[in-house]
């Protein structure tokens, strides 16, 4: 029942902007009391599709990122969910119909978006990390992905620019190094120090807090 709810509240939420239980219930085949049951009001039905959205394009970027292995996989998914993000229609809706709500669903650490996309890039690097070199902790690191990554996706890709993911592989390959990394192209050229670049939209993306 949850996944035909979920499917029934993106499919609405990009065809109108709005999230009306009935309909919802309708559409899903489900009683009003069952999906009542399910996520208790609107907002939590909200919480819920964002946060499924964020699973299913976590997933898809893994598939997306093939047989890569090492630094050049975690660019490659970084990237990718990134772009999926960016690109996907549900959280474009959801962003552009109730902007407030919305990115502090998915970008606040107390609610399950943003912990769910830290929690699962901490283990991407902690897989590969005999092939890293990053300069911090990489718990450290994957917050500082995932804030880079909610930058892009809810500023740039979201004002109908492309995101320029090098910043994200001057967290995860220093600098020096990224030029020679194998598939770095997965995630953009660096074309300035990573540090730098990772400062200034870090610091954009609490301006937009």
């Amino acid at each position: 029942m949850r996944e035909r709810v979920l499917r029934a509240a993106r499919e609405l939420l990009v065809e109108s902007g709005e999230l009306d239980m009935g309909e919802v219930a309708r559409r899903a085949g489900v009683g009003r009391s069952s999906l009542y049951r399910l996520c208790g009001d609107r907002d939590g039905l909200r919480e819920m599709l964002v946060r499924w959205m964020a699973e299913v394009g976590w997933e898809q970027a893994l598939r997306t990122a093939g047989r890569t292995r090492g630094r050049a996989r975690c660019l490659a998914v970084i990237a990718a969910y990134t772009r999926l993000s960016a690109e996907d229609p549900g959280l474009r809706r959801a962003v552009q119909a109730d902007p407030g709500v919305t990115v502090t669903l998915l970008t606040d650490h107390r609610r399950g978006v943003q912990p769910y996309v830290v929690d699962r890039v901490e283990k991407l690097l902690v897989d590969h990390r005999d092939d890293l070199a990053p300069g911090l902790p990489l718990d450290q690191v994957a917050y500082a992905v995932v804030r880079l990554s909610e930058s892009f996706v809810y500023a740039d890709a979201l004002a109908g620019r492309e995101p320029d993911l090098s910043a994200l592989a001057g967290l995860v390959v220093p600098a020096d190094r990224a030029a020679d990394e194998p598939g770095h192209e997965c995630a953009g050229d660096a074309e300035q120090d990573g540090d730098d670049h990772a400062a200034r939209v870090l610091a954009r993306h609490d301006q937009l807090g």
